[in-house]
C-alpha cells in the first residue's frame, strides 16, 4: 500500500491516513456520513474503512465509542458551555450540530452562511465574509461569560469558605 498523505484519496477528509489524526478516526472518532458538495465528493464506506484502519493501524473502527463517551447527538442538551459553529462552505457541516434543531439548548449555535471549514477559528482577515466576523464576536463573548461566571463563582465559593472558617 502506498504511504498515505492523508486519506485514501489523498484528500483531507476522505477517510483515515497516516498520522495522529487518521489513528483518532479509527480508534475512536470515524465520521460515519457523507459529503456531496462542488468541494468535495465523497462516500462513507464502513467495510472500506474497516479495511483502510485495519491495514493501517491493525485496529477496527469503534463506531459507537463517542456516543458513549459525549452523547452522540444529545450532546447539546445534556452539556453546557459549548459554542456549535457551522459554515455552509464546510463539505462536512451536515454533520455539524444547528440550533434549529436543539432550540431549548443551553449552549451557543451560529450558522456561517460564508463559513468554510473551521475558518471562524482562524485568525482574522480583512477578506473574512461578514457572517463568519459576526461568529467569531459571538464565540469571544461566550467563552469570556463563561470564564467571567467560571471565576465569580470561585471567587464566592472561596469567599463562603473563608467564611466559614472564621465561624468554625
Amino acid at each position: 500500500m502506498p504511504p498515505l498523505s492523508e486519506g485514501p484519496g489523498n484528500i483531507p477528509g476522505d477517510g483515515p491516513g497516516l498520522g495522529s489524526w487518521g489513528y483518532q478516526s479509527c480508534s475512536e472518532n470515524l465520521h460515519l456520513f457523507s459529503s456531496q458538495t462542488p468541494i468535495r465528493n465523497y462516500t462513507f464506506n464502513l467495510t472500506a474503512q474497516n479495511s483502510l484502519c485495519s491495514s493501517l493501524y491493525h485496529i477496527q473502527p469503534n463506531i459507537s465509542k463517542l456516543t458513549a463517551l459525549y452523547g452522540g447527538y444529545d450532546l447539546p442538551m445534556t452539556t453546557t458551555s459549548l459554542f456549535f459553529s457551522n459554515g455552509a462552505l464546510d463539505p462536512w457541516h451536515g454533520g455539524g450540530f444547528l440550533q434549529q434543531f436543539f432550540p431549548d439548548s443551553p449552549n451557543q449555535f451560529c450558522f456561517m452562511p460564508n463559513g468554510a471549514h473551521h475558518l471562524d477559528l482562524r485568525a482574522p482577515n480583512d477578506a473574512d465574509p461578514q457572517d463568519v466576523v459576526k461568529c467569531r464576536q459571538a464565540e469571544e463573548s461566550a467563552i469570556r461569560s463563561w470564564l467571567t461566571n467560571f471565576y465569580s463563582s470561585r471567587s464566592n465559593a472561596s469567599r463562603i469558605e473563608r467564611d466559614l472558617d472564621e465561624r468554625g
